[in-house]
């Protein structure tokens, strides 16, 4: 069995441990905070978000109907100044859901680059996975192309809410 001075005693040192760290962090200090991983701006992480994009999410998606992140990323980039540039590089090394973005914002930004990188995703062919609402399935890449055509998809990710 402990016995109560040991436990008090390891209390008190615990205590002034504690307080140690405290008065010799970099607040207390008057150090500067040096943080190794700065947080990158807004339009950066919304690149990274769309070229890595796993699906081509609607503007609601689950039984919550909650934006995913995706949708999020995607009016981010599309409310930057150099928008279409940045579309525009989407296309490049982007996810195939990434590059569906991509084209989508292109379309609102710069409607000769939509024109053809809408020929070329075509040609490509391939399919991406899809999440409308509560469900995911797989399309081809040329029918959601046909679907980006009619604006839907960008009106539903501009609007925020699924259109029936």
């Amino acid at each position: 069995m402990v016995r109560r001075g040991t436990v008090l005693l390891g209390a008190l040192l615990w205590s002034y441990g504690v307080l140690l760290l405290v008065l010799k962090s970099p607040t207390m200090t008057g150090q500067p905070v040096v943080n190794p991983n700065p947080t990158p701006d807004r339009i950066t992480l919304a690149i990274a978000i769309l070229q890595a994009a796993p699906s081509l999410s609607s503007a609601a998606v689950g039984v919550a109907g909650i934006t995913p992140t995706e949708a999020l990323a995607w009016r981010t980039l599309l409310q930057d100044p150099e928008a279409g540039k940045r579309f525009k590089d989407l296309l490049a090394g982007a996810s195939p859901a990434g590059r569906l973005y991509a084209l989508m914002g292109l379309q609102l930004t710069d409607r000769e680059s939509y024109r053809q990188a809408r020929k070329t995703l075509v040609l490509q062919g391939g399919s991406v996975r899809t999440f409308r609402g509560c469900i995911v399935s797989t399309e081809r890449i040329a029918d959601v192309v046909q679907e980006i055509d009619t604006g839907r998809w960008t009106s539903e990710l501009l609007a925020g809410r699924v259109f029936p």
